[in-house]
């Protein structure tokens, strides 16, 4: 079975962390700079993971959008959040909300932000 994660994210520093680490847990990335784009893959393709950067426009949309599309309903949705993204924009359904720069925290089962 070919695992395979839509990325719609603009940072390359994101981009290339994420297509490292994903690449050795051996899962395909779909790389998206447009929310147009990833809507287009959404409802063409089946996804386990949707990882959507929320500083970009339409970032909510394809969160939505994914758990709506039938192909894509069981799929794990990842918002990267920044400072300035309220959490609401961001939550739909069953999502793991972390921020650009991530460290676990347990407690609160999200990534955020290590302080400065």
């Amino acid at each position: 079975m070919d695992l395979k994660a839509l990325l719609l994210c603009s940072d390359e520093k994101i981009v290339r962390v994420l297509r490292r680490t994903l690449g050795d847990l051996e899962i395909g990335v779909e790389h998206c700079t447009s929310s147009e784009a990833a809507l287009r893959h959404l409802t063409r393709e089946r996804f386990e993971a949707i990882i959507v950067d929320c500083a970009g426009p339409g970032a909510a949309a394809v969160l939505r959008s994914a758990r709506v599309a039938p192909c894509n309903k069981r799929a794990v949705a990842v918002a990267i959040l920044d400072n300035g993204v309220g959490l609401r924009s961001a939550y739909w359904g069953h999502t793991l909300l972390c921020t650009s720069r991530c460290r676990w925290s347990g407690r609160s089962r999200a990534f955020a932000r290590p302080g400065r």
